[in-house]
């Protein structure tokens, strides 16, 4: 079975316990995420170290599930331990499934059984002061292809839709469950009143400048709809007050994935298609999520992939709620032809131009729909 490792923080030291084995680490010893990335295979080891070391490895040789499972408090949770690395240069969680619990059981399943796929890409064309967005757009596009591709071969009874990247249209398309959200677009963690909070940018319907806060999200779902929720946005999954994976899995969701830190856009549509295949080919979340970072380890630079931070319930389903049988499309457009919801690049620079033209002339663009 996994082996389910206890992390907390007493005073200024790292206490993790499993197999009624304790080690404590100095707190100021562990290495930050920035130290993490910049040489992850010396200041990785540390993180191994803490998380019980030899010891550790030697039982998870001999673990049939080949998981660990973390149970952190929130000081801990904050630390990237995806970024744990062996004395071989390779990480902890490529060698083994590495998932972060949450104390809590799944609500039973909501909707009419037939699991749904619900994907949102969002890049919108003005900022907040409504001007244009120049530099670089997401590939929207070709992530798009890329994981309709996935799911054509995907063997799996789903009805799979892409959505307007608006708050009305998922907020319509989440009340049908049980459902897998994918969800592609800029997110951070802005200061508020109340303390640091979760924003993805979503679009309005003129392809304006939309903030959906973290909190909005995770009360638009009935409870027990949304299974799992991809969030291949920036900043998802990161420190303590505003984690959104993290806060997704306690408002309910069996399993969600965020971004840890800046993610680089032209690798992230890889990874989830890698990741999907291998859970609808039938494994488990840790494992599927093993087997997505060791395809992708093996070919491009390794840290990357490690930014992803995944939670399950405890009491949770490991594997993907889907039977075998017919995919269905149900409003998956073509890349480019999906209204503004799909735009090409292309489209999206000359609207900028166009923008940044009748403003330099006094004008104002409320925006363009095709």
């Amino acid at each position: 079975m996994a082996i389910r490792l206890t992390l907390r923080k007493e005073e200024e030291n790292l206490v993790a316990a499993f197999d009624n084995q304790i080690i404590r680490t100095e707190w100021g010893t562990l290495p930050n995420i920035k130290n993490l990335q910049a040489d992850p295979f010396t200041e990785g080891q540390a993180l191994t170290a803490a998380l019980g070391g030899d010891a550790m490895l030697s039982r998870l040789d001999n673990d049939p599930d080949n998981l660990l499972l973390l149970d952190c408090d929130d000081a801990v949770d904050a630390i990237a331990w995806e970024f744990a690395t062996l004395r071989d240069r390779q990480f902890l969680c490529v060698k083994a499934g590495m998932l972060r619990t949450v104390d809590r059981d799944a609500p039973p399943v909501a909707g009419d059984g037939a699991l749904n796929f619900i994907t949102l890409a969002a890049d919108p064309l003005v900022d907040q002061g409504g001007s244009a967005r120049d530099g670089y757009r997401l590939d929207i596009d070709n992530e798009m292809k890329i994981i309709r591709a996935t799911l054509e071969n995907c063997g799996k009874s789903l009805e799979a839709r892409r959505i307007p990247p608006t708050r009305e249209a998922l907020n319509k398309a989440l009340r049908r469950g049980p459902a897998i959200l994918h969800l592609t677009c800029h997110g951070n963690v802005v200061d508020a009143n109340t303390g640091k909070i979760a924003i993805l940018y979503l679009e309005k319907k003129d392809g304006g400048h939309d903030p959906l806060t973290g909190v909005d999200l995770m009360s638009m779902p009935p409870r027990g709809a949304l299974r799992l929720v991809l969030l291949s946005a920036c900043m998802t999954a990161t420190g303590t007050q505003a984690n959104l994976a993290k806060a997704l899995v306690n408002s309910g969701v069996p399993m969600s994935i965020g971004m840890q830190n800046p993610f680089p856009d032209p690798l992230s549509d890889e990874l989830a298609a890698a990741f999907y295949d291998s859970l609808f080919a039938g494994l488990p979340f840790g494992e599927a999520l093993r087997q997505a970072r060791g395809s992708f380890w093996r070919n491009t630079f390794p840290a990357w992939d490690c930014r992803w931070a995944t939670w399950q319930v405890t009491g949770g389903k490991s594997r993907c709620p889907c039977a075998k049988g017919l995919l269905r499309w149900a409003g998956w457009a073509n890349p480019g032809m999906c209204g503004w919801a799909g735009r090409s690049n292309r489209r999206a620079r000359c609207l900028g131009a166009i923008s940044n033209c009748t403003r330099s002339r006094g004008c104002s663009m409320k925006g363009t729909r095709s």
